[in-house]
């Protein structure tokens, strides 16, 4: 069973613990604890990429070149239902 708890630090106390301990309770876990990533700077690490999302994150502020799709008509797309 994998599960992952995404937390602020500051957030982490004995209720954190004792859930954790009641969640996998006689059981041998492994914690691993890393920083969240943000994929906001995988976006922008290239030149080309930073541009085509400025250009868009502008469009959406002007509400320019904007497509609305219906949850049913997102469906039918996906998952070819009718």
């Amino acid at each position: 069973m994998n599960t992952t708890i995404r937390i602020n630090a500051n957030d982490i106390n004995e209720n954190i613990i004792a859930s954790i301990k009641k969640m996998f309770k006689n059981k041998e876990i492994e914690i691993v604890i890393s920083e969240a990533y943000d994929d906001t700077d995988y976006l922008f690490s290239s030149p080309e990429n930073r541009r085509i999302l400025e250009e868009r994150m502008k469009n959406v502020d002007n509400n320019e070149n904007i497509v609305n799709i219906s949850t049913d008509d997102l469906k039918k797309e996906v998952f070819n239902e009718k």
